[in-house]
């Protein structure tokens, strides 16, 4: 099986602590993210907020450092927001973040993403949709994962009886 091992505190003392795990075993990703962007830090112990904006983006990777490498960079470096960070869980050890901003910037945003998560191939999908329904937005405002998904009939659908 997999293991996902997230350490937090001080640079010297987190450092330390991933020296030793690297040395230690079995080592199939890792990160270290000395300074890691705000929204990334609060995702990891809150669900992210979704805001309304122009477009949505989706990242995924093969491993959660590759995620966590590539959603840091973009965060950091264009105006974008974190709607959805998912590490692991139900998901095979693959990790899958979603974003939100304009057009323009989410395009810079999965190339600075997609260059830093790694180039081992660790990138297994990237999307952006230009224009998204109010719908869309409730979903993964009520959170992407299977147990936290509510029933949604649509209007008009069709059901079968029995």
């Amino acid at each position: 099986g997999r293991y996902l091992v997230m350490i937090g505190g001080s640079v010297a003392s987190v450092d330390e602590a991933y020296q030793e795990g690297q040395a230690i075993g079995q080592v199939r990703d890792s990160v270290l993210l000395p300074d890691p962007h705000a929204e990334l830090a609060a995702a990891l112990n809150n669900r992210p907020t979704t805001n309304e904006s122009e477009a949505m983006a989706v990242f995924e990777t093969l491993s959660s450092p590759a995620l966590l490498r590539g959603l840091d960079a973009a965060l950091k470096t264009t105006p974008i927001q974190l709607a959805e960070l998912r590490l692991s869980d139900d998901l095979g050890g693959r990790g899958l973040g979603i974003l939100t901003g304009t057009l323009t910037d989410l395009t810079a945003a999965l190339d600075i993403a997609e260059q830093r998560a790694g180039d081992a191939g660790w990138t297994i999908a990237r999307t952006i949709m230009p224009r998204v329904e109010p719908l869309v937005r409730t979903i993964v405002a009520a959170g992407t994962s299977l147990r936290d998904c509510t029933g949604h009939i649509p209007e008009g659908a069709e059901m079968m009886e029995g």
